[in-house]
């Protein structure tokens, strides 16, 4: 019975872990991204290499 459950839970973290992989993707890597740009006096246009301050 309990080799059963471990199947199933195995199968069901399969299933679901596309889904995660894409949520955390699209929606939590831009969120924290957005935090992040919305805390320093980052500027985009810069070339890359230049500090980055605190604004906060």
């Amino acid at each position: 019975m309990r080799s059963t459950l471990s199947v199933r839970s195995k199968q069901a973290w399969l299933y679901v872990a596309p889904a995660l992989l894409l949520l955390t993707l699209f929606l939590f890597v831009p969120a924290a991204l957005s935090i992040y740009y919305s805390l320093t006096d980052y500027n985009m246009l810069a070339p890359p290499g230049q500090d980055v301050y605190w604004s906060g």
